[in-house]
């Protein structure tokens, strides 16, 4: 007994320690932290458990989920009876910061108040909430803390609201209904009625405008739905009604197991409304009706369409929810509005007819035929003028395609016909491999018609024919053209649809036609023959050889005046051959232009593909300078050659070298900074290529530097040994200031400073008794106007000679008073004339 005793003692004690803890003030507020811990850790939050009072009988909680955000609950309970009597109170006045709690992103505010009275295995819970501005009241009979039973009213919830706590914009606002009462919701034995209704709806048209370039008009809208749940079985009718969309279904479905028995009918006024939804640019009106009938093993849909004002039917047999058989007919659709349903314009109208029928969509096994045909169709010029720029004629056009799937591949013919173009192709195509066995042929009439394609302002006919054979790995591509008069045929290798080596041959191609394709002026004549071998066809492993020949060449030079404001360019025969060779990256082109205006030499023009440079060597001769008055705008005589290299990566570098006027010239470009040094050149060859009076024999050496975006430049030279030849103004000189000038031997400098077409001349030359200068002679050769003092001192004597004017017959006027008589003076002025 004493035993007895104590173990009751420490019995007692524990229970008495477990009371103090559970239901006294001090325990409460030991246990309080542990609870809001656990709490913290379920949730996620940083919560505060305000308020905890927990009684042998009764309760109170404040749970503050952050300053926003409260859930409370007071009762009373029963340990011994196990039943509840509790009220609670959620204050949710900041949801967007209880996106770890809620796991999706909520805005606004949620209030709700209720009850819940019951037993642990039948809790009755009753509440009210005003969510989106609505009455809402629900109750919901838990079953061993299951849902057993559910009755909802939901009154004029604002659904802009709803839009908002979803965190989605106003896309439209109407009022949203619902009364449920649920009796069961096993899904074996469900029972009872849901109505659904959504009323004063409205389409927000700004916001459509905004984010989805919809332009709606006034657009309402509302939805009413009943459904009654008996059993596994839903009955229920759906109208969804508005002045763009009519959607009107009724049936029958068990969700598990799926069944089905649906009658449906879809009108869309405007399919445009549904891009937030389909993200496409579909619009215009769409309708169709129809059924869905049967089960997860085999279901039926089968319908009707006006679409494109075409008859259009369907029928789509499921087979374990996945499309066995698929019938499609749709017979004299109009192209024009099948166009502006896809969001095009009209560029085309005609008759649309289709005939699908596969029997086994398995993408290993495709089987079934499909006929498509087009007919009574036209282009619309006007569209295709506004859209591409495209100067289509009146064009009628016919296509068709019969393809017929055998499982592993496909047979088809197809044909394009209409007056401008004719495309037509057959053969049999594998998907899985996307091997082909087909020939082609392309017909064009006026090239006009691929601009929208192309982009490029092509004309004329164009004709191509050939095969492809092969698949993926390798696939073999023939041809045949007569491209601008030529015979042209080609052979391509491409692995995985990138060229692995090509074959070309062109033979007769003419200039002409040629021109006249690109839309280019008629520059030259002539006939060019290709031939392209290229074994390897591979970026980086570049290997062949491509030669052209251009021969009976023979320029236009009225067109070439016209186009470059030049006169009198000549109709001159020339003729172009190269070579070019490709190794890996490297590209080497030998290049011979021979013309009677000029010859041109390039033994190595390369160009480094890998590093992104190019270099050329050439020679140019031209026999006779004084064909190219075209081009120099004055006459020369002669002739020169020059020879030099080029190189272009992130600069251009061109030198040049010329054995020329019983001299040298070595220039230099870099960019746009030109440097050419002058060594011994004769002034007489130099008069005489320009063809100027020769009247001054001597060695010119300097240098020339020019920059060609500035326009700017400076000649730096110096003359020596000058020799005056036999002039009427040193005869005169002679004759009047007794002194001969033909004798003396003079030196000096010239220099020049350049600023587009004008110069800057100042002129020093002296022998060891005479003189002869002039300070900034002016000279302007777009004008042809010059101004010069030339100042002339002689045996003590001086004579200053002064030009101006029209550079083919300046004013000139003489000051030699000192010298010869004032009547004297008269006869040389008209003697200078004559000179000038």
């Amino acid at each position: 007994m004493k035993y007895l005793g104590i173990i009751g003692g420490l019995l007692l004690a524990v229970f008495a320690g477990i009371y103090a803890l559970l239901f006294t003030s001090p325990g409460n507020a030991v246990i309080a932290p542990i609870v809001e811990k656990k709490i913290n850790e379920a949730v996620g939050l940083s919560s505060t458990l305000e308020k905890f009072e927990l009684r042998s009988d009764s309760f109170a909680v404040t749970l503050l989920l952050d300053d926003a955000n409260s859930i409370e609950a007071v009762g009373n309970f029963s340990l011994f009876s196990q039943t509840l009597d509790a009220a609670y109170r959620v204050r949710l006045d900041k949801l967007e910061s209880l996106k770890k709690l809620t796991q999706t992103p909520l805005y606004g505010k949620l209030h709700t108040d209720g009850t819940v009275v019951g037993s642990l295995n039948e809790l009755v819970i009753d509440g009210k909430s005003d969510v989106a501005h609505s009455v809402t009241t629900y109750n919901v009979l838990l079953t061993d803390f299951s849902p057993s039973r559910i009755k909802a009213e939901i009154g004029d919830a604002d659904v802009k609201t709803l839009l908002a706590m979803g965190g989605q914009k106003p896309f439209a606002d109407a009022k949203f209904s619902l009364d449920a009462n649920l009796k069961s919701i096993d899904p074996a034995a469900m029972d009872g009625n849901i109505v659904l209704a959504v009323t004063d709806g409205k389409i927000n048209q700004s916001i459509m405008k905004e984010d989805f370039n919809i332009t709606l008009p006034k657009t309402d809208f509302e939805l009413n739905t009943n459904a009654r749940l008996d059993g596994k079985m839903i009955e229920y009718t759906m109208l969804l009604n508005s002045n763009l969309a009519h959607v009107d279904s009724k049936g029958t479905l068990s969700p598990e197991p799926l069944q089905t028995d649906i009658a449906y009918a879809v009108d869309f006024k405007e399919l445009a409304l549904l891009r937030p939804l389909t993200n496409s640019p579909l619009r215009g009106p769409f309708s169709t009706q129809g059924t869905i009938k049967g089960d997860e093993k085999a279901m039926k849909i089968k319908g009707s369409s006006t679409i494109a004002k075409s008859d259009t039917r369907y029928d789509i047999a499921l087979k374990a929810m996945q499309p066995e058989q698929v019938l499609l007919t749709m017979a004299h659709a109009k192209i024009d509005k099948l166009l502006y349903l896809a969001g095009e314009p009209a560029y085309a109208s005609g008759d649309l007819n289709i005939d699908i029928k596969l029997e086994n969509l398995d993408p290993e096994n495709l089987q079934g035929n499909a006929d498509i045909t087009l007919s009574k169709g036209l282009f619309n010029s006007k569209i295709l003028k506004k859209s591409y720029d495209v100067n289509l004629p009146k064009t009628r056009f016919n296509a068709s395609m019969n393809a017929k799937l055998n499982g592993k591949d496909i047979t088809y013919k197809t044909l394009f016909d209409s007056t401008l173009a004719k495309i037509s192709s057959g053969g049999t195509i594998v998907p899985k491999t996307l091997g082909m066995d087909l020939d082609y042929a392309l017909s064009i009439e006026k090239l006009e018609l691929l601009k929208p394609l192309t982009n490029a302002p092509l004309q004329g006919p164009l004709a191509l024919n050939g095969t492809v054979k092969g698949d993926k790995a390798k696939l073999i591509v023939n041809g045949y053209t007569d491209i601008a008069k030529s015979k042209t045929d080609f052979t391509a290798t491409l692995e995985e649809f990138a060229p692995r080596s090509v074959k070309a041959q062109m033979k007769q191609l003419k200039l002409a036609p040629l021109f006249t394709m690109l839309s280019q002026p008629h520059y030259a004549d002539g006939t060019v023959d290709l031939n392209i071998d290229i074994p390897d066809a591979r970026v980086g492993h570049l290997n062949g050889t491509v030669s052209t020949s251009l021969s009976k060449g023979r320029l236009d030079g009225k067109q070439i005046g016209k186009d470059m404001n030049l006169t009198g360019v000549p109709n001159a025969p020339f003729s172009v051959k190269t070579y070019t060779t490709l190794d890996k990256n490297i590209i080497d082109t030998q290049t011979d232009v021979d013309s009677s205006l000029i010859t041109l030499n390039s033994k190595h023009a390369t160009m480094d593909l890998e590093n992104n440079l190019i270099t050329a060597d050439y020679r140019v001769n031209i026999p006779d300078l004084s064909k190219l008055y075209f081009i120099t705008e004055r006459p020369l005589k002669g002739a020169i050659a020059l020879f030099g290299d080029l190189k272009k990566d992130e600069h251009l570098l061109f030198t040049a070298h010329s054995d020329t006027l019983g001299g040298s010239l070595d220039a230099k470009l870099l960019d746009d900074n030109f440097h050419a040094d002058l060594k011994n050149i004769q002034t007489l060859e130099a008069l005489e290529m320009l063809v100027y009076p020769e009247i001054f024999k001597s060695s010119l050496n300097g240098t020339l530097d020019y920059n060609l975006a500035s326009k700017k430049g400076l000649l730096d030279s110096t003359l020596s040994d000058g020799l005056f030849a036999r002039n009427i103004m040193m005869d005169l000189y002679k004759q009047y200031g007794k002194r001969n000038l033909y004798k003396e031997r003079f030196d000096g400098t010239l220099k020049s400073r350049i600023l587009d077409s004008k110069t800057d001349t100042d002129l020093d030359l002296h022998s060891k008794k005479s003189s002869i200068s002039t300070e900034h002679m002016l000279l302007d050769t777009k004008t042809k106007q010059v101004n010069a003092k030339i100042h002339i001192v002689a045996n003590n004597n001086p004579l200053d000679i002064y030009l101006k004017g029209s550079l083919d017959e300046p004013d000139v006027k003489i000051d030699a008073e000192k010298i010869i008589e004032k009547e004297a003076g008269k006869q040389l002025n008209k003697l200078f004339k004559k000179l000038f």
